[in-house]
């Protein structure tokens, strides 16, 4: 084909011909030559290596978003076990139905906000002489008398601003103050209170219904609870001196036996999306191992107050007003649990008798062993007449209560101190 004239010519000159073009033009035969090297160049070494083609592990990833889900929902489910059924402590066994459902019987605390320092009826010498009193253990008992008269008085000076609701005091924690005390007189329900937004937040967390909870749709974001109990966490701290609240909560989380959740947890408290609860300050008996508390309370709320632009944590401290020191947290909104009115009261009897009312087997059988009859009676004696003398009693035991000053809260324990 090279050689070929067209049309044919009966001469055998190259003129005309291809190869004839070629040696007329070598510079064109140079390029052509160096294409066909690469060429062969570029399928020589094709041939010598064996091309690997990466694919993304999409298993593994899976896998570890598995991890994290798992984890997520046995936290949460965890957490549902240990709050939705309300354990009291003091009571006889078998008086009570044991496991009554929380959110069956919870009171609708309201607070309200405390006033400034400034107005406490004790100046601020008086304060502090009691408190380096009670720091020694020197305090003596007509000298708590004095103390706990001092702050029923405050009391007096709280009743006179405006209640407000557990939504309205949510609505009050933002980014620049996501922290608030609350405080109460032992056996108010401060703890309990806790373990109810415990509850309610996982529940939301598992998209299950709270209904009985109020005003939920204020109570948002949704965020991930923590619990710590700070009278366990001053336990520990005893047998180890070190330990921050950082290690303790691994701690707490290691003794779940969730694979995956100490990241889990960790993970929503960096990015802002936790409610951290530390109950009972007040437990806190030694006054030396309180001031650690309070101190490694205030480091860990500093170092996670503020870790996201997209949410940030809110924090609870709860403690009961009597030996608290007003200085302990001057940066932190304050509130105090108002007490019961009697219409809560009033409502809280009945529910509470058909939550924890209990019949035995001879029980039941002297009725006939019909639910029919047995909801009927039920409902003749937790009515409201039959609890009008629980009430009465309630009101004279919140009055007895309300004089003395009592140490250490206690899970589930109610005082009916009705408002008049």
């Amino acid at each position: 084909m090279l050689f070929i004239q067209w049309p044919l010519p009966t001469s055998k000159s190259l003129n005309g011909t291809v190869i004839g073009w070629f040696l007329q033009n070598p510079g064109t035969i140079v390029v052509v030559g160096l294409f066909l090297i690469l060429l062969i160049l570029i399928v020589y070494l094709g041939s010598r290596f064996d091309p690997v083609v990466v694919v993304p592990d999409t298993k593994a990833r899976e896998v570890v978003v598995d991890v994290e889900i798992l984890a997520e929902r046995r936290y949460l489910q965890r957490m549902i076990r240990e709050t939705e059924n309300l354990t009291l402590k003091g009571i006889p066994a078998g008086l009570m139905a044991q496991g009554v459902p929380l959110d069956e019987v919870f009171i609708p605390l309201e607070f309200r906000p405390n006033r400034p320092p400034s107005e406490y009826p004790l100046t601020e010498e008086e304060r502090r002489i009691y408190r380096d009193l009670s720091q020694r253990g020197a305090l003596s008992e007509e000298m708590e008398r004095i103390l706990f008269e001092a702050e029923k008085g405050y009391q007096q000076l709280l009743k006179r601003i405006d209640r407000i609701s557990i939504a309205d005091l949510w609505q009050c924690l933002t980014r620049n103050s996501p922290t608030a005390v609350i405080q109460g007189v032992p056996g108010i329900g401060k703890s309990t209170l806790m373990e109810r937004l415990t509850l309610h937040m996982v529940r939301c967390g598992l998209k299950q219904p709270d209904p009985e909870m109020l005003e939920p749709e204020r109570l948002r974001p949704t965020l991930v609870p923590v619990l710590l109990r700070l009278r366990e966490y001053a336990g520990d701290c005893e047998q180890t001196p070190d330990l921050t609240l950082e290690n303790y909560l691994q701690r707490i989380l290691d003794r779940l036996n969730i694979p995956g959740v100490d990241a889990y947890v960790l993970k929503n408290l960096k990015a802002g999306r936790c409610l951290v609860m530390f109950d009972g300050l007040d437990e806190v008996s030694d006054p030396i191992m309180r001031k650690k508390v309070q101190d490694t309370i205030k480091t860990f709320i500093l170092d996670y107050r503020d870790v996201s632009e997209a949410s940030y944590n809110r924090f609870f401290i709860t403690s009961r007003v009597a030996d608290y020191d007003q200085e302990a947290f001057p940066n932190y909104a304050h509130f105090t649990v108002a007490e019961l009115r009697s219409e809560q009261i009033q409502n809280f009897l009945p529910r509470w008798c058909r939550a924890s009312v209990r019949w035995s087997h001879s029980s039941i059988a002297a009725i006939g062993g019909h639910a029919e009859q047995n909801a009927a009676v039920t409902e003749q004696l937790c009515s409201p007449e039959r609890c009008g003398g629980c009430i009465d009693r309630g009101d004279q035991v919140g009055r007895r209560f309300s004089r003395y000053p009592q140490s250490g809260g206690g899970r589930g324990r109610e005082i009916f101190k009705p408002h008049s």
